[in-house]
């Protein structure tokens, strides 16, 4: 298991996490603020997208699921 903690430190935007093709998100951060949500790693290497839903064109990224004896880079 894995906890995301999102930070919102922005005053005056509204921010979230969201990973869609793991059907899981926090809820939505209305100014300065701190959220976070458990979740269970997938057993299988892949990658799944992040992302903010209010400002998905500037803000996301990429989660990669790794054997656990892959060395980290």
């Amino acid at each position: 298991r894995v906890r995301l903690v999102l930070v919102n430190e922005d005053t005056g935007f509204d921010h979230d996490l969201s990973i869609p093709s793991w059907s899981i998100g926090t809820t939505t951060l209305r100014g300065p603020g701190r959220t976070s949500i458990d979740i269970q790693v997938p057993n299988e290497p892949g990658q799944a997208t992040y992302l903010c839903t209010l400002h998905s064109s500037m803000m996301s990224g990429t989660i990669d699921v790794v054997a656990a004896d892959t060395p980290l880079q």
